[in-house]
């Protein structure tokens, strides 16, 4: 019997499946074409080319449809949209901080399981701190014991 973990707001966490390298995952995003003539589509690319910088996922696909039938699917790739936005200051720092990221993960995956870690930034040096038993979380306990690692 397979059981999980209800999470509040009705989620239930079950634990298994397999890793998947990050260049083999893709966003997947749907949306209604507008029913009037003359309206515009609505979908924020550069929402959705953040989310890409973060996770790192390089590939992007829009399903257009109406009434549930899709009718236009578009592809894009994560250096396409690097291209399509502009630099900033904040696309850099974003872009530090999604490379940092595959580097965080690994260093986490080394600890024992249930290891309390910290993501710290000052004076503009970004920081993973192993955290000693009882140290204060920046979120509350309610939000964060559904994932410790004894519920799992």
């Amino acid at each position: 019997m397979v059981s999980g973990k209800i999470i509040p707001g009705g989620l239930t966490l079950f634990t298994g499946g397999a890793f998947v390298d990050q260049s083999r995952t893709m966003e997947l995003k749907t949306r209604a074409l507008p029913n009037q003539p003359g309206r515009s589509r609505d979908f924020n690319w550069m929402k959705s080319y953040i989310q890409m910088v973060i996770g790192q996922t390089q590939q992007h696909v829009l399903g257009w449809q109406r009434n549930g039938t899709f009718t236009e699917i578009q592809h894009s790739d994560l250096a396409a949209m690097n291209d399509r936005f502009s630099m900033s200051v904040g696309d850099e720092k974003l872009k530090k901080l999604a490379a940092a990221l595959p580097r965080i993960y690994e260093e986490i995956r080394r600890r024992p399981r249930g290891t309390l870690m910290s993501l710290v930034c000052e004076k503009g040096v970004l920081s993973l701190r192993q955290r000693g038993a009882g140290a204060a979380h920046a979120l509350p306990d309610v939000l964060l014991k559904p994932f410790e690692p004894s519920t799992f």
